[in-house]
């Protein structure tokens, strides 16, 4: 959970480090851009945009689906989102399909971002997702919580105290 949520920050992080940065910095130092900044941005790679890319909207999708009038041609609303308590297995499942490792999850949502590749809804959800219900999703799919796959065979689960 402590890599996920660095992914996360990463996000954030990037994109204000690449984006207000150096915008900030020229309003201080009366207009002039720095042509590098202090600290160095790794270019990371992403392996399968198309892949990831498909895997992001089905994502946001699975997850959106909570409530059956969700329509992800409109940007996300949060006001008639169903909150964490709503997110299914199956959500939290397909989060472990991803096409991606790991460590290419933020250089692939940041390169989709970039070249317009994700629905306004995906992009807009997937934050919130992460954000918010990260914590309450690796809760959930614990052995014997709600969405532990094997639920089912785990006897100690069943025990009656």
């Amino acid at each position: 959970s402590c890599i996920r949520a660095g992914w996360l920050q990463r996000v954030v992080g990037t994109a204000v480090t690449t984006l207000l940065l150096p915008r900030v910095a020229a309003q201080i130092d009366g207009g002039a851009v720095p042509t590098t900044l202090a600290r160095p941005i790794r270019e990371e790679k992403c392996c399968c945009l198309d892949l990831f890319v498909a895997w992001a909207e089905g994502w946001a999708t699975t997850c959106s689906s909570l409530n059956n009038d969700t329509d992800t041609s409109l940007p996300f609303d949060l006001e008639t989102w169903g909150g964490c308590s709503t997110v299914t297995c199956d959500c939290i499942w397909q989060e472990k399909t991803r096409p991606v490792d790991e460590v290419e999850l933020l250089p692939c949502y940041e390169r989709a971002l970039a070249f317009d590749r994700l629905t306004n809804f995906t992009r807009q959800f997937l934050p919130v997702l992460v954000r918010t219900c990260w914590e309450y999703m690796n809760y959930v799919s614990r052995p014997c919580q709600r969405c532990d796959k094997s639920l089912a065979q785990r006897t100690e689960c069943h025990a009656e105290l």
